[in-house]
């Protein structure tokens, strides 16, 4: 997590006391994506302090709007109508909802600047002019070669639809028609080239080797399916369109457990993990440190939000001992359950886990820091548990007794895909891997730490991704998320950020109106986006009310911006 930047705090009149049923000094939750800039504006807000912001994603701020646990969220994405359709008083109705457009920012794809970031690759001009460089950034009419005949992309949308999703340009939005072991998808992803408009070298990259993914609640994913047009995640049924989750009628090897989809680790294409981990690692070996049972790793890695959890509990990071403990089984979302190495749970739903040298379980483990013992050495998917890669612990998130670290979603998940932990003390960085290491809690900071540290590998995230040191935003359609091309929307990945509420403002009260008014005044909040890598109207922020018409029944809108107090915005 980068340090808070200081701001200078802005005298901003906020009307009233808190009133009846306000709801102060709460935790309270929204986009992951805004979350050091709402932590920036919340420091620099009096009038509310005793908020504590917890991020987690814009669909969890949007969930907590309408269950009324909050009245206002940050959120990278406008108000969804499956939720807001189907609010209703006392904690909001479509036709009180509404959101403050308060900054834009581009969804990144993110590379290396050592690899990706060549002129051979992504060009060397950022002019906002898709005629400069044409032939350069990710691939939008190339051909591909195959063994059947050729594929040519139809788009900017296709190669990223092909990679992620397993859904070529054919396919639309049947998840039925998903094939993540095609031959077009293992082609692109196995020459560096392919994946990009120019045939250029990727340097020491012959493959991608990951391509990191926001989890299924961020508003970036939400936007990043839709202009892609892929089938919509839904963290609730544990449905999602990405290639390193099974959907619900994919079978899963026997013993396998069926994972939430932010934790799966199922995709057909597979990298074998980079060094052991084992021990003091020479300074120039790189080293994966989360790894599959198997020993590899599936090419799309989703990168969840730990923002709400201190650096030691996200990170632990001493190193873990050949002495084990009993600790929690992960949980399934159906199906058996088997321990992290594939051992069956003994009492009930304990498996054997290492522990570092004080017997704690937070710990960081290496290849062969794994249990000696198994209760059941049958083979899982062709490994038998006593053979399996010890760093498959580190995907598993436990507290010091053996216990799962859990989510802020609701109900609660233990974090058992924390493959955000891949380089927490070692890289893939030579000749020394102990530069470049990522302990960022947000999951956007995290993944343009982690395209340095994997220098051979991609990933999606909002454009702050693309300001962490070695990473860059390749260019998208030949075109580049300049400040000039996200304003005038140019760049086709551009998107708004809002503050939102589903009561009105008018009925928001105490520290979360003072909040709003805050995130309303212009030199705040573009103070707090300048800092970390978005981009400003360049106009006062401004309201955008939710159209009910779109909910059943087609009720004729009514503008809820009209309502608004003093110090929120009612223009659009």
């Amino acid at each position: 997590m980068k340090a808070p930047i200081a701001i200078a705090t802005f005298v901003v009149a906020i009307s009233g006391a808190a009133g009846a049923g306000a709801l102060d000094n709460i935790h309270f939750k929204g986009s992951d994506t805004l979350f050091e800039v709402t932590n920036d504006v919340l420091a620099a807000c009096p009038g509310a302090a005793g908020l504590v912001y917890d991020g987690t994603g814009s669909g969890a701020g949007e969930t907590a709007l309408k269950a009324g646990t909050q009245t206002v969220a940050p959120m990278s994405r406008f108000l969804a109508s499956a939720n807001t359709c189907a609010v209703v008083a006392p904690t909001g109705t479509p036709a009180t909802s509404e959101g403050i457009v308060v900054g834009l920012d581009g969804i990144a794809i993110v590379g290396s600047l050592a690899n990706a970031g060549t002129s051979a690759c992504n060009g060397a001009t950022a002019d906002c002019n898709a005629t400069t460089e044409p032939n350069v950034g990710v691939a939008y009419s190339t051909t591909v070669t195959l063994s059947t005949g050729t594929y040519t992309f139809t788009g900017w949308q296709d190669v990223l639809r092909v990679v992620y999703a397993g859904l070529d340009h054919t396919a639309g939005s049947d998840l039925t028609k998903r094939d993540c072991n095609s031959e077009l998808r293992r082609t692109i992803v196995n020459s560096w080239s392919t994946f990009f408009q120019s045939a250029c070298s990727g340097g020491a990259c012959t493959q991608i080797q990951h391509a990191f993914r926001r989890d299924d609640s961020s508003g970036t994913t939400d936007t990043f399916i839709s202009l892609l047009g892929l089938p919509s995640a839904a963290v609730a049924t544990n449905v999602t369109p990405f290639c390193n989750a099974k959907t619900a009628a994919e079978t899963l090897p026997t013993g396998v457990t069926r994972l939430p989809a932010d934790f799966q680790d199922n995709d057909p294409i597979r990298r074998t993990c980079a060094g052991t981990n084992n021990g003091a690692t020479p300074a120039n070996a790189g080293t994966e440190q989360v790894c599959g049972r198997k020993g590899d790793l599936g090419l799309v890695l989703p990168i969840v939000p730990t923002d709400f959890l201190a650096d030691a509990d996200a990170f632990p990071l001493a190193a873990c001992t050949t002495k084990t403990a009993f600790g929690k089984a992960p949980k399934a979302v159906a199906g058996a359950v088997r321990c992290p190495n594939g051992d069956i749970p003994v009492f009930i739903d304990q498996c054997l886990v290492p522990v570092d040298a004080s017997g704690s379980a937070a710990c960081l483990a290496g290849k062969n820091t794994k249990p000696a013992f198994v209760f059941d050495n049958t083979a899982v998917d062709g490994v038998a548990p006593s053979a399996a890669d010890g760093r498959v612990y580190n995907a598993h998130l436990h507290k010091a007794d053996g216990t799962y670290q859990v989510d802020k979603k609701t109900p609660a998940r233990p974090i058992s895909g924390a493959f955000y932990r891949i380089h927490s003390t070692r890289t893939q960085n030579t000749p020394d891997a102990t530069t470049g290491t990522c302990q960022n809690r947000d999951a956007t900071s995290q993944i343009g730490c982690l395209v340095q540290a994997s220098p051979c590998s991609l990933g999606f995230a909002g454009r702050e991704a693309s300001t962490e040191a070695g990473a860059v935003a390749l260019k998208v359609n030949a075109l580049e998320p300049t400040i000039g091309c996200i304003q005038s929307f140019t760049y086709p990945l551009s998107r708004k950020l809002y503050f939102t509420t589903m009561l009105g403002f008018e009925s928001v009260a105490g520290q979360e109106l003072a909040l709003a008014k805050c995130m309303a005044t212009q030199a705040t909040v573009e103070t707090a986006l300048t800092a970390h890598g978005f981009v400003t109207l360049g106009r006062a922020p401004y309201c955008e009310d939710f159209n009910e018409s779109q909910c059943t029944g087609a009720p004729a809108n009514v503008d809820a911006c009209t309502n608004n107090p003093a110090g929120i915005p009612s223009g659009h």
